[in-house]
């Protein structure tokens, strides 16, 4: 029998409160029996520092509990503050559950391009345990040997590789993870290996773009089968200064428009840019799935989408960018 325990790390805001996230993330530890050590940290930009002594754990079994900051260090002009707590589940494991760790005051900072909305978009981690013949007992969540906090591009590309290391040895394979599937979206020029965790990004827009790295690990069962041991989440802004001058960018304004939306069979799109040759359009699910891609046309066919909540984005010849939300009814 196997049972699932989803721990979700959701930081909520208000309208008006300051924003000062650039990514974090969010590890459970096995002490003893079924007791677990849950551990945020979030990574903070010091101009816009928000005084945060507390975070609400939601353990997900019907209890939570203000958690105080346990430390807090600066490196790099990031300060760094961390939030722990111990918990124990009663046994017999129950059925799966959601486990939500919140405050009420964590925006990311603003200007995040791959947001829908930059100005109101909240951090979002979480991690599992998975039980299969107490596979799970035994685990310690993997350590980030290098720490993505000002991480900036000399011009249109960035690598960037998390360095993880298990101390119990599991294997490890890392995925891109959309951030929040109503207001992000994972730009098609990113890719991460699934085995070593370089990533990489490219693009010929400058600015901020926020990625989040799930971060898995695999152990043998009993019966010699590979098994989810737990997932991780790291989450991180990418600072890009292409090459492409300032002036240059700023000579072809773009505007794009949907309609209708809701939507049900045909898209329409309406996109203005002094340069649209070569323009290309790209769409995404909630989860940040590239579901199509093809040049710029007037409109597409959506028909056989399902249902739901998609981001169109349109890259022009010179590089310009704009990204526009639809519901396909």
């Amino acid at each position: 029998m196997k049972t699932v325990f989803t721990s979700f790390f959701l930081l909520l805001s208000l309208s008006g409160i300051s924003q000062d996230l650039r990514g974090g993330y969010f590890r459970l530890f096995w002490i003893a029996d079924s007791t677990y050590m849950l551990q945020a940290t979030l990574f903070c930009d010091t101009a816009n520092e928000v005084v945060r002594p507390h975070c609400y754990f939601n353990f997900g079994d019907a209890s939570g509990e203000n958690i105080s900051i346990v430390s807090s260090m600066k490196i790099d002009g990031v300060l760094l503050k961390t939030y722990s707590r111990s918990h124990f589940y009663a046994s017999p494991v129950p059925k799966p559950f959601l486990l939500d760790i919140s405050t009420d005051n964590a925006f990311w900072i603003r200007g995040i391009k791959n947001f829908i909305q930059p100005d109101s978009a909240y951090l979002f981690l979480y991690t599992k345990i998975h039980f299969k013949d107490d596979i799970a007992r035994n685990r310690y969540a993997p350590s980030i040997g290098n720490l993505p906090l000002r991480l900036k591009s000399n011009g249109n590309q960035i690598t960037y590789n998390p360095n993880c290391t298990d101390a119990d040895q599991d294997s490890l394979s890392y995925r891109l993870q959309n951030i929040h599937i109503y207001n992000s979206y994972i730009p098609p020029q990113a890719n991460i290996d699934p085995i070593t965790g370089a990533f990489t990004f490219t693009t010929d827009t400058p600015g901020l773009y926020a990625f989040k790295i799930e971060i898995t690990e695999w152990r043998k069962d009993s019966l010699g089968v590979d098994t989810i041991n737990g997932v991780s989440d790291l989450a991180f802004i990418i600072e890009m200064n292409s090459n492409t001058q300032i002036n240059e960018l700023n000579a072809s304004p773009t505007e794009l428009y949907l309609y209708p939306n809701p939507a049900g069979d045909i898209l329409h799109i309406s996109y203005t840019a002094y340069e649209t040759k070569n323009a290309e359009l790209t769409l995404l699910n909630q989860s940040g799935q590239e579901v199509f891609r093809g040049e710029l046309s007037e409109s597409i066919h959506i028909s056989k989408l399902p249902t739901g909540i998609y981001a169109l984005q349109v890259i022009s010849g010179n590089g310009n960018s704009a990204v526009r939300r639809f519901v396909k009814n």
